[in-house]
């Protein structure tokens, strides 16, 4: 069994309090979970965080699992405790923080389809899930960065696919922590609007045709999508004119003479 150099990954921290708590681990079932076992049985600080190489047992958004094979991706969580603040938006305050660390990375400009998946060439890259109780929240999150993916995986990529080249992962992680704080404190401060308007910036999803689907795939809803609510909710204008909220399913982008793109599989950690 490899083991994790803690130092190579501690030590290009520049955040104050995100991660300065840090387990690394060769393999784990999933770095949420093993956040939820320390809860369980002691007061973990905030910003506490959890690395792997290898998850045996990654899930995603609806029940779905996420590939974590060795060395291949990014897998992570954080801890945080948002008190009774919408935890809703914080998959949008991860999924800016995770475009901007992939741009300020590799140079490559993410884009995002709500609620919280990160596109390169139009193919998803990462995953995010947002587990919440009362009292905490953890952001589980799996980037695919080497070369090789599971043949299933047709509408999906890589971060090294798109670059050409290979990325860092210590480097990729520390910018993550690093983002992700400076936008969990400016929500924490200036509420909703920056974090939303950065949102739309780099959407994927504002201004083109939709399907919102039923976890079990049935369709649920079409319409063309106009904007982000304050709650993080998708705004979607129907046919007959009536905009309609959403708060929950799998979203099919549709671009005009393209026909409807298949819904990715959801991934985190």
């Amino acid at each position: 069994m490899w083991a994790m150099d803690y130092d190579e990954w501690a030590l290009e921290l520049t955040t104050r309090w995100m991660a300065r708590d840090l387990e690394c681990l060769s393999r784990v079932s999933s770095t949420s979970q093993r956040l939820r076992q320390r809860l369980q049985t002691e007061n973990v600080p905030l910003g506490a965080a959890v690395i792997a190489d290898e998850q045996t047992a990654g899930r995603g958004r609806l029940g779905r699992g996420w590939q974590s094979p060795a060395k291949m991706g990014l897998y992570t969580s954080f801890l945080l405790y948002p008190g009774d603040r919408l935890s809703g938006l914080l998959s949008l305050v991860a999924a800016v923080a995770l475009s901007q660390a992939i741009e300020a990375e590799t140079g490559l400009a993410p884009k995002l389809k709500w609620p919280n998946d990160v596109l390169l060439g139009g193919k998803k890259c990462t995953g995010i899930l947002v587990e919440s109780s009362s009292n905490w929240a953890i952001i589980g999150i799996g980037v695919n960065v080497g070369e090789s993916l599971p043949p299933a995986l047709t509408n999906a990529t890589t971060l090294s696919r798109q670059l050409g080249a290979p990325v860092h992962r210590p480097r990729l992680w520390a910018q993550l922590a690093g983002f992700l704080e400076q936008w969990y404190e400016r929500w924490l401060t200036d509420g909703s609007r920056p974090v939303l308007q950065a949102w739309r910036e780099r959407s994927a999803t504002i201004g083109h045709s939709v399907e919102i689907l039923h976890p079990d795939g049935r369709p649920l809803l079409t319409g063309r999508a106009v904007d982000v609510g304050d709650d993080g909710a998708l705004l979607v204008e129907c046919n007959n004119g009536t905009v309609r909220r959403v708060l929950a399913g799998e979203v099919s982008l549709r671009f005009e003479g393209r026909g409807y793109a298949p819904p990715s599989g959801d991934a985190s950690s």
